[in-house]
């Protein structure tokens, strides 16, 4: 009973710490239009942003926020207080590398040979941990990649609907988290056929290149066949990003940190450059600004180099 209490105690505290994260964010960079002193130039319509954000447009950008900036050292941050830091640490080093170079770890865990049960496992925790997947972790993962590609199909519904000039739409919501789906696509086909049987490790690895190419040719196609993107050639960039992601570029250990600087950028850059430049479109105006840019960027950044990390030290047995 005891325990119970304690791990009631400890998810209650993981809750609180990251909607306090967002706490913090919101604070630092919103507050209310009306007090804004817009000189000409900083109105919303220069500065290409939305003074009447909708919900579904500050639903948009949580989710991008929790899914891309938190959850990588949020979702495991409970190790800390049961098995201490050190574990905590090459959980996360795990995570950042497996979040930016997700096609290297997928070839990884196949050419492993292991049981296919264990390629949940080694996906999400590396090949040299000893944590048992249990029903409850399962169910976690579950949940948490099926979060992101609602996320990402949010944003891109958000991009479809979006109005305003062509020429300011470079960096608009469908960067925002679907450069990231091919991390999620991966770990979720993971803990599908995890379940199943009869299925050789090439098979698997062919099933996952072909949602790969599905996701990725729906986007181009959504995105190319709505006017301002067709008419303007700016349907290429997620998709870019997208494939950039699902490509196995850093399979050479010396060139993972490279892949891995890039990375970056298809992970956070979409929200951090729209909320930081100017020209750049923006769902949100209370959000575009220094205030909420830099910490998202910085982020990002950090888990870049925790990746980095991870490559460098093999922690992760890369």
């Amino acid at each position: 009973m005891g325990a119970q209490v304690n791990v009631l105690r400890v998810a209650f505290k993981l809750q609180y710490l990251q909607l306090f994260h967002l706490k913090i964010l919101l604070a630092l960079s919103s507050f209310p239009l009306s007090k804004m002193n817009f000189t000409q130039s900083e109105s919303p319509s220069a500065l290409h942003c939305n003074p009447n954000a909708s919900a579904f447009d500050w639903t948009t950008l949580f989710i991008a926020t929790i899914t891309t900036n938190i959850t990588w050292w949020a979702s495991d941050i409970t190790k800390i207080w049961k098995s201490g830091w050190g574990l905590y640490l090459k959980i996360i080093l795990w995570h950042c590398v497996r979040l930016h170079m997700p096609a290297v770890t997928m070839i990884l865990v196949l050419k492993s040979g292991h049981d296919r049960r264990d390629f949940p496992k080694q996906y999400y925790y590396g090949f040299n941990s000893t944590k048992s997947l249990g029903a409850i972790e399962y169910a976690k993962l579950l949940v948490q990649e099926l979060f992101t590609i609602a996320g990402a199909i949010m944003s891109l519904y958000q991009a479809c609907q979006w109005k305003g000039s062509p020429s300011v739409r470079y960096i608009d919501p469908s960067t925002y988290i679907f450069p990231t789906l091919p991390a999620t696509i991966i770990g979720l086909s993971f803990l599908i056929f995890s379940r199943t049987k009869g299925l050789s490790n090439g098979v698997v690895g062919f099933s996952i290149l072909f949602l790969l190419i599905i996701f990725g040719t729906a986007n181009a196609l959504i995105l190319r066949y709505i006017p301002t993107y067709g008419d303007n050639g700016i349907w290429y960039i997620s998709t870019f990003l997208y494939v950039y992601m699902a490509l196995p570029l850093g399979l050479c250990p010396p060139l993972a940190p490279f892949a891995i600087i890039f990375a970056i950028f298809a992970r956070v850059g979409g929200v951090s450059l729209g909320a930081l430049i100017p020209g750049n479109q923006f769902p949100v105006c209370q959000l575009k600004r220094i205030g909420f840019g830099v910490p998202y960027l910085s982020l990002g950044i950090l888990a870049g180099l925790l990746g980095m990390a991870g490559v460098s030290f093999a922690v992760c047995g890369i």
